[in-house]
């Protein structure tokens, strides 16, 4: 029982990790001085020319201190990467009990601990400070994301009892991440045109808010199915402990 009141507050946490995110990027756009790669000297946020990290500038592209939406932004993202974290180290307990299943559990905590890891380094590592090292932590992050999502939709198939459309809506999550991790490796420059620029700013913005979407949309579902069925399944798990015992 423990378990399954420990779990269902994880995924709560999830979705409200999500929402945060959502309203304090969204205030920081708000509270953020100007500047953009290619516009220096423009006095606020540009939704089609300001990447998200961005606002975890120290200091923007005009020169000017950005404590405020740094502040905001680091919060938000780190909130994040716990949540990812925590969420894909319970998802195993909800796969069907077997030997396939709990090797996926084992893979699917690693890389959400990874993944997590890396946004949470990605907030930490303004990009302003050390460009490389922020950009590198990008790329890791949403490539351990996208292999976290696929073993949870195998996993998920895998189980006949758990939510079928959970699955269904992670192949289009999968299909969306992978399109931008290639936009990320292969898409155009975005320091050389302003169409590039809006390209990748755009497409970043794209994918992170579906993204969070999709992933708040299964702890919410997660939640949900802990709700109805967790306690009569954690309840068999305990009988048949005793059994055994």
């Amino acid at each position: 029982m423990f378990r399954k009141i420990k779990d269902r507050h994880v995924f709560s946490f999830a979705v409200i990790g999500v929402i945060q995110y959502i309203l304090f990027t969204t205030i920081g756009m708000f509270m953020y001085p100007g500047g953009t790669y290619l516009n220096p000297g423009s006095d606020r946020y540009i939704f089609t020319e300001n990447f998200l990290s961005d606002l975890g500038r120290t200091v923007v592209h005009n020169g000017t201190p950005n404590t405020f939406s740094a502040i905001l932004y680091a919060t938000a993202l780190t909130l994040v990467g716990i949540t990812i974290m925590l969420s894909f180290s319970r998802y195993g307990s909800l796969f069907k009990k077997d030997n396939v299943n709990k090797y996926l559990g084992y893979t699917l905590t690693a890389l959400g601990f990874f993944a997590g890891l890396s946004y949470i380094m990605v907030a930490a590592i303004p990009s302003n400070l050390n460009r490389p090292l922020h950009i590198n932590f990008v790329f890791i992050a949403f490539l351990l994301l996208l292999m976290a999502v696929i073993v949870l939709m195998v996993g998920i198939y895998r189980s006949p009892k758990y939510p079928k459309r959970a699955g269904h809506a992670l192949v289009f999550t999968v299909i969306v991440l992978a399109g931008y991790v290639a936009l990320m490796f292969f898409g155009p420059d975005p320091r050389s045109t302003i169409q590039g620029l809006e390209i990748q700013v755009v497409g970043q913005k794209i994918i992170a808010y579906f993204m969070l979407s999709s992933l708040g949309l299964q702890a919410w579902m997660a939640r949900r199915y802990l709700v109805r069925f967790g306690e009569l399944e954690y309840e068999e798990e305990d009988d048949q402990n005793l059994i055994s015992t």
